[in-house]
């Protein structure tokens, strides 16, 4: 399993993700000394996660998601939540994913509808970092790519909007 020549027990998405903003963190960061995802730390969680099991359905029962958050401990999840959220909040009240990768900016998508009354390029990583923010129209194709909400607004929108009420005439355009 180490090796990645067998299934995690319990992997899932939410795992891989923690992981991946653990990554971003380490590069935002790396004073605070986050620890390495390496072949001590996998054997260490996944002793963790399969301490006591007998079988290997006990094992797949458990989340590895819960051993990797063990592993960091609360105060370091906690931290990591707030240095490199999962989601961010909109004015409307929803939540949207932050997608992150190696090597790019991270980018939240939402439809233009979620995005109303967001003025600004929202920011993640104690105020220093920018998303990258992918506007959707309400097909939830992307309309645009930016880091200047503010110019969209002020600029874009005005002259996507027409067109798009057209296209679109049971969807609210402010």
């Amino acid at each position: 399993m180490l090796e990645k020549k067998c299934v995690w027990p319990g992997w899932s998405s939410e795992a891989e993700m923690v992981l991946e903003r653990l990554d971003v963190a380490r590069g935002w960061t790396a004073e605070e000394g986050w620890p390495e995802w390496n072949e001590e730390a996998k054997r260490l969680v996944l002793e963790t996660q399969c301490e006591n099991c007998l079988t290997w359905r006990q094992a797949n029962e458990r989340s590895a998601l819960g051993a990797i958050q063990a592993w960091l401990g609360r105060e370091r999840m906690q931290r990591l939540d707030g240095l490199v959220p999962e989601k961010i909040g909109m004015p409307g009240g929803k939540s949207l994913k932050i997608q992150y990768g190696k090597g790019r900016d991270p980018v939240v998508s939402g439809r233009i509808q979620e995005l109303y009354g967001l003025n600004k390029t929202p920011r993640i990583g104690d105020g220093k970092v920018e998303l990258t923010v992918e506007i959707l129209g309400p097909n939830r194709r992307p309309l645009q790519v930016t880091r200047d909400l503010g110019s969209f607004w002020k600029e874009t929108y005005p002259k996507l909007k027409p067109e798009l009420a057209r296209k679109y005439p049971k969807h609210e355009w402010r």
